[in-house]
């Protein structure tokens, strides 16, 4: 009977990068022992190469999709004819009028709070004379500056309180 003698951890840490070397550096090779394909074998010939692709079949029952407007752009027309009937201005493409900016002065502008968001930091959404707008404490209404946004309505800095509307449409 054969005994092998026992190995120190240095020697047995060598083998043991020995082997995964050897484990590597023959899967690195195994593409070299592989059969080159038909392709290969009609270059070397000069023939014509042809990839043989798979056409998928075709569905004569489904219609080829075809946009009919691009849609990132507004669908929204001032003063087309509405559809339904239903939209303001007489154009169902929108819910709310297009906003015209702030105005000039709001001491002559009818302002309507429409909906209030509390929360850390609080926003109302305010109609001024036609013109819809999200504000919220610091921005102007006009000339006039939010000062609070509770759950009643809006404070301005002139001391003004706007109630919210609680009426639906």
């Amino acid at each position: 009977m054969i005994v092998v003698p026992a190995i120190d951890d240095e020697r047995r840490a060598s083998l043991g990068r020995l082997s995964a070397m050897l484990v590597v550096a023959s899967l690195a090779v195994l593409p070299l022992t592989q059969r080159p394909s038909e392709i290969v074998y009609a270059a070397r010939e000069g023939s014509e190469v042809r990839l043989g692709l798979p056409v998928p079949p075709h569905d004569a029952s489904r219609a080829a999709v075809v946009p009919r407007r691009d849609p990132f752009v507004s669908a929204y027309v001032p003063g087309a004819p509405s559809r339904s009937g239903l939209g303001p201005s007489g154009n169902d493409a929108i819910a709310l009028p297009p906003n015209a900016g702030a105005l000039a002065s709001a001491a002559n502008a009818q302002v309507v709070v429409r909906a209030v968001v509390l929360g850390r930091y609080s926003r109302a959404l305010v109609e001024v004379d036609g013109s819809v707008e999200v504000v919220g404490v610091g921005d102007t209404i006009g000339t006039t500056r939010v000062a609070s946004i509770d759950a009643a309505g809006i404070t301005l800095a002139s001391g003004a309180r706007v109630l919210l509307r609680r009426e639906h449409p």
